[in-house]
C-alpha cells in the first residue's frame, strides 16, 4: 500500500521547480557515495552510521564524511547532516525531525515479481519535518531496500532545504540588482518566486548573513 499523499506535497513540488529554475545548473544534488554502514549498538540502544555524501553542482563537487550515532540510522543521518551543513545553510536549523514511516507495496506489478513471502516488495519511506512555524513538510522515496529508501529520503529533505535557501539568496540579489536598474518588470517575477520559497521557513538570518559577507 502506498502512503497517502499529503496536501503540502504539491506545493513542495512547485517550490522545488522554482529553486531549479532560479539556480539552473547550480542546483546542488546530494548523493550517497559507495556504502552506507550501519551498526546497531544494542546495549547502548543507539545506532552508529558511517558514509560519504557528495554535494555536486556545475560549479563544485564536495564530499563530506558522515559518522556518528543516533536513535536509529535515519535519526543519525538526519542529525549529523544538519550539524555539518547548518553552518553554511542556516535554514537547516529551523527544521526538526517529526515522523518517519516505512510501508511495503505488496501489490503485484508487471515489472516487479514478488517472491513467495512478499519480502522483496518495494518499500516507501516517508519523512515528515516541522518548520519554524510548526508546519509539516513531507518527503518520500521508494526502493526495494528499506535502508536505501530511508537514507535517500533524508538526502532529499536536506537537498530541498539547501537549494531553497540558495534560491532565496539568489532572488534577493536579483531583486536588489533589478531595483538599481529600475527594472520593475523583473522585480514582480522575482518577488513572486520569493514569496513561494519563504513558505518553507524564515530566511531572515540567511539574508542577513549574506549581507554581512559583502
Amino acid at each position: 500500500m502506498k502512503l497517502r499523499v499529503t496536501e503540502n506535497e504539491d506545493r513542495q513540488k512547485q517550490i522545488k521547480k522554482i529553486a531549479e529554475n532560479v539556480l539552473q545548473e547550480r542546483y546542488t544534488f546530494l548523493n550517497m557515495c559507495e556504502s552506507f554502514s550501519i551498526k546497531e549498538k544494542f546495549r547502548e540502544d543507539k545506532t552508529e552510521i558511517s558514509c560519504k555524501i557528495e554535494l555536486k553542482n556545475s560549479e563544485e563537487s564536495n564530499i563530506i564524511k558522515v559518522k556518528g550515532k543516533g536513535f536509529g540510522p535515519i535519526d543519525a543521518l538526519f542529525t549529523i547532516l544538519k550539524a555539518k551543513l547548518s553552518e553554511k545553510y542556516c535554514s537547516l536549523d529551523l527544521i526538526k525531525f517529526s515522523e518517519f514511516f516505512v510501508n511495503a507495496d505488496i501489490q503485484r506489478k508487471p515489472n516487479h515479481v514478488l517472491n513467495g513471502s512478499g519480502s522483496n516488495a518495494v518499500v516507501e519511506a516517508m519523512l515528515i519535518v516541522n518548520n519554524d512555524r510548526g508546519e509539516d513538510i513531507t518527503f518520500r522515496n521508494r526502493s526495494s531496500s528499506i535502508n536505501k529508501a530511508a537514507a535517500n529520503v533524508v538526502l532529499q529533505t536536506v537537498e530541498y532545504f539547501i537549494n531553497s535557501e540558495r534560491a532565496v539568496l539568489q532572488l534577493y540579489e536579483n531583486i536588489t540588482s533589478a531595483k538599481d536598474r529600475n527594472r520593475g518588470d523583473l522585480i514582480a517575477g522575482y518577488t513572486s518566486d520569493l514569496s513561494e520559497l519563504v513558505k518553507n521557513v524564515s530566511y531572515v538570518e540567511a539574508i542577513e548573513r549574506s549581507k554581512e559577507k559583502k
